[in-house]
């Protein structure tokens, strides 16, 4: 592990280079493998000053699945409390393309407006495509709509070196009501696994109130072919 910070930074200038390096991700997760590079570079005379960011990984594999130049980045402007710039990201994970596209902002120059805007996000990785919009406002809350598309979601798990397979689709939508998030869920899928947990079939059309404090929770679940701690039934 290595991490060096170069340049300087003031109200009127900036020349500033963080990089940071894992040579090797298998002396953090003996199941991951090659090294990941984060690097973020701040330039310019005065502000708004230009901000780049970026984590890659050229090769290696996440749980046994090969990884090929998979990168994602930031682009943009940071201008005291607000910054502004486009995601993208690109790659080939398990011989799969992955890509990635979006805005972002942060704004917490007003107490009274949004401080997060996610807009037109869209991460394709293997078979499985998220899209939608998301906002957080200055208490915390979420406002949007995230919908998944996945064939399969072993590839996407592989991310987070968590073994899962199985199809999903279906949408979730988060909004704010009276100081409280809501999150409401419609979610289809089919052949899942999940370390030891089987379905044949899941439909989950549910609601989610006060989310982040004392959880209240409303669901309609039809599953099928269910294995689970050792225990097998037909349906629920």
């Amino acid at each position: 592990f290595n991490t060096a910070v170069d340049g300087q930074f003031s109200s009127s200038t900036a020349n500033l280079q963080a990089v940071a390096q894992i040579f090797d991700l298998a002396t953090v997760d003996e199941r991951a493998n090659g090294p990941v590079a984060v690097n973020l570079q701040l330039r310019g005379q005065q502000s708004p000053f230009d901000l780049t960011s970026s984590i890659a990984m050229k090769s290696g594999n996440l749980l046994g699945r090969p990884v090929e130049n998979l990168a994602a980045s930031f682009a943009g402007t940071i201008d005291g409390d607000r910054i502004n710039g486009q995601l993208s990201g690109a790659g080939r994970l398990n011989t799969k393309p992955v890509t990635l596209s979006g805005a972002l902002a942060v704004d917490q120059s007003s107490p009274a407006a949004p401080s997060l805007f996610l807009q037109d996000l869209i991460a394709e990785i293997g078979s499985t495509r998220l899209e939608g919009n998301l906002n957080q406002t200055q208490q915390g809350l979420l406002v949007g709509r995230i919908q998944l598309n996945s064939r399969d979601v072993s590839d996407v798990a592989a991310l987070a070196l968590v073994e899962a397979s199985g199809r999903i689709d279906g949408v979730v939508d988060l909004s704010a009501n009276q100081g409280l998030q809501v999150l409401k869920a419609d979610l289809r899928g089919s052949s899942l696994r999940f370390d030891s947990y089987r379905l044949g079939a899941l439909n989950l059309v549910g609601t989610v109130v006060d989310l982040f404090g004392q959880p209240k929770i409303g669901a309609t679940v039809k599953a099928q072919s269910i294995s689970a701690a050792g225990f097998d039934l037909i349906s629920l």
